[in-house]
């Protein structure tokens, strides 16, 4: 299985500058590339960022999550 991403389109309700509107988008419904979850040592466990058992949360930077293994 390569790096493919699964596409679906979704109906969604918004509202810019007070107009609510229902609108059609395509998005990213499975991906192999979970950039929101840190891989514990084993290899095989992971927690999300942010989880309260991570000590150092400076591996968030404003380009987006840095991989991080805790120590």
């Amino acid at each position: 299985m390569g790096r493919k991403k699964e596409m679906r389109k979704m109906n969604v309700i918004q509202s810019r500058l007070h107009e609510v509107f229902s609108e059609e988008v395509n998005k990213i419904a499975l991906s192999s590339e979970d950039d929101k979850r840190v891989i514990m040592e084993d290899g095989i466990h992971t927690k999300a960022y942010g989880h309260y058992s991570i000590p150092d949360r400076s591996f968030i930077s404003t380009t987006g999550a840095v991989p991080y293994i805790p120590q």
